[in-house]
């Protein structure tokens, strides 16, 4: 019996070191966000979560405005801490509904179910959450907008195409000055 009993607890100790594990797997050292696969495996499913809840699924992608600039002015290590705060803000908005990964760079990627209106708002909240803080330095995003499989006819297109509707607002975004939230029915 006292056997059975050590053999309970080392088998809980590695359940527990196996998540710990799993999450260090899942997580972008920096960021602490969602690595990328992490990111769009947990996407699929709240994806099924939007189509079972009959919400639309938002994909926002947000870019750091003139992250390279920050880099090459105050170094790699105010870049690093600028990374660090912009995840700390997306963190703020994780949820049930709200995924927030890193894509790479200074690329945030963001899934979201809800209405229309409550993923165009979320989106704009993170801009402006993010715009307001300057610690170490003051920095903004543009932020590109898309809905998967939303568009008539298109239920299951693939999420390579969201991304790219959302891609294409955001350097429209850019190009209109940044710091700001495009969606890509304003970019179409």
């Amino acid at each position: 019996m006292k056997r059975l009993e050590e053999l309970k607890n080392q088998l809980q100790e590695m359940i527990v070191e196996i998540s710990a594990i799993e999450s260090q797997i899942e997580r972008d050292d920096l960021t602490q966000l969602l690595r990328r696969q992490a990111f769009f495996e947990k996407l699929n499913d709240l994806k099924s979560t939007a189509d079972r809840d009959g919400l639309k699924l938002g994909i926002l992608v947000t870019d750091i405005d003139h992250f390279k600039k920050i880099n090459d002015t105050h170094g790699h290590l105010v870049g690093d801490k600028v990374l660090k705060k912009v995840a700390d803000v997306c963190r703020q908005f994780e949820s049930d509904r709200v995924l927030m990964g890193r894509f790479g760079g200074e690329e945030f990627v963001v899934g979201i179910a809800g209405t229309v209106t409550e993923i165009n708002q979320l989106a704009e909240k993170l801009r402006q959450s993010i715009s307001e803080f300057s610690v170490p330095i003051h920095c903004t995003v543009s932020i590109g907008v898309a809905f998967w499989g939303s568009q008539p006819n298109h239920a299951s297109e693939a999420i390579d195409t969201a991304l790219e509707h959302a891609d294409r607002a955001l350097y429209q975004a850019k190009e209109g000055g940044r710091n700001r939230v495009v969606t890509a029915l304003q970019a179409a």
